[in-house]
């Protein structure tokens, strides 16, 4: 399976979710899980930003120390959190052109 992420600026966009989900590079337009467990993301280049609102938002579960530590890198790769009035139960953050994520501890580590 592969998911297709639609950016303006690919090689910031890219290195968001690289960051995000742990993944590798694979030539200029993909990532891939290093486990081969998760999808292929292909990054497709657009000439503008869409307008509309994202109908699609990934949510990351991760143990709680490397929940942490990932939002702290997310943002320190360019990412934005858009919301965190639920942390520690989650945080909501935004790649560059506005693409989401929740990265959430696991449910049990609680």
């Amino acid at each position: 399976m592969q998911l297709t992420i639609d950016a303006v600026s690919r090689p910031e966009v890219m290195r968001f979710w690289q960051v995000v989900l742990g993944y590798d590079e694979f030539g200029d337009e993909d990532l891939i899980d290093p486990f081969d467990d998760g999808p292929w993301l292909h990054f497709q280049q657009m000439d503008e930003p869409r307008q509309e609102r994202n109908r699609l938002h990934l949510d990351l579960y991760l143990p709680q120390e490397e929940a942490e530590a990932r939002v702290a890198a997310v943002v320190e790769a360019g990412g934005r959190i858009v919301n965190d009035a639920k942390a520690p139960l989650y945080w909501t953050l935004a790649d560059p052109e506005g693409n989401e994520v929740d990265i959430a501890p696991w449910p049990d580590s609680h």
